[in-house]
């Protein structure tokens, strides 16, 4: 992450290996995801926009978000969020609201 007044720039690479035990088959997987936020002075609202792909030799899917965070206190956000999720050769698109909870110690 790097923050450039109220402006935060995210680049988070994470590699996975996802095994299939019916099939017996297992795949590699990199997600790849880049991330905007904006903290407004004087409130506890950081919105963002966010883009997460999934490839390995080809694109898989992609994963397409905006959001915001509502700091409660030091240790708790609320985390809202529309997703956009398409995956390739398949007519599967999702659209998805969300809610989380991120709780630092």
């Amino acid at each position: 992450t790097h923050k450039e007044g109220n402006f935060a720039f995210t680049l988070r690479e994470r590699y996975l290996y996802d095994y299939n035990v019916s099939s017996g088959k297992g795949q590699n997987i990199l997600r790849s995801k880049a991330a905007i936020s904006y903290h407004i002075p004087n409130t506890k609202f950081s919105p963002y926009v966010a883009e997460e792909l999934f490839t390995w030799e080809h694109w898989m899917k992609t994963r397409h978000y905006a959001g915001t965070k509502l700091k409660i206190n030091k240790h708790s956000t609320f985390d809202f969020f529309y997703m956009y999720y398409a995956k390739q050769n398949k007519d599967f698109q999702q659209h998805l609201l969300g809610v989380g909870y991120i709780l630092k110690l």
